[in-house]
């Protein structure tokens, strides 16, 4: 699989084939450029955006004299993330490996889509104030209801009123859930968190 750039990020196969991928000098980090190493499937599906397979004899970089490449576009929203490629060392890639390989892709693609759709919703739906996440921040470090209201310059009953706000909007019932749930929400991040 390679991401956005061309950039083999992860493979995966039997040992001889892992081995032969090796002696080719194909590895994680390994980039399919065309201007970096010549015409290949990878690059082709990024450039076109389509599904593309490529016989050795058309591999214009020498690295690959030997591979057959079925690559297929990971295309997420509408933006192309990278391609999932199917390699055969010698031996042509039969019709069902890669009609197994593009249904995987688009089982990846729609998983991510979800993944992140799911994100989104979770992020878009809860809104906290500066003032509100400014004392969950300072609630995360450690600091009690009085020493919250000293830090930010507001009283105890202050404090209380903005917490239990937060509590309501994060459908929770504790300082403790608050804090987990805007971390998970991304709300806030570990960073804003001073210890």
């Amino acid at each position: 699989m390679t991401n956005e750039d061309n950039i083999l990020i992860k493979e995966k196969g039997s040992k001889g084939l892992v081995e032969k991928a090796d002696d080719s000098s194909i590895s994680i980090g390994i980039c399919f450029d065309e201007n970096l190493v010549g015409t290949n499937s990878i690059a082709l599906t990024a450039k076109l955006k389509r599904n593309i397979y490529t016989l050795p004899d058309y591999h214009y970089c020498s690295f690959l004299e030997k591979w057959h490449l079925f690559s297929v576009p990971l295309n997420i929203g509408g933006k192309f993330e990278g391609c999932l490629t199917l390699a055969s060392f010698g031996e042509p890639i039969s019709d069902e490996m890669a009609l197994i390989t593009d249904l995987f892709s688009y089982k990846m693609t729609n998983e991510l889509k979800n993944i992140r759709n799911k994100t989104d919703t979770t992020k878009s739906t809860i809104h906290l104030t500066k003032k509100q996440l400014n004392i969950l921040k300072i609630l995360a470090s450690g600091k009690t209801g009085v020493a919250t209201g000293m830090t930010m310059g507001i009283s105890l009953g202050t404090v209380r009123y903005h917490k239990n706000n937060i509590f309501k909007k994060l459908n929770v019932e504790s300082s403790t859930q608050a804090i987990i749930k805007a971390i998970k929400s991304g709300l806030l991040s570990l960073d804003d968190i001073d210890c």
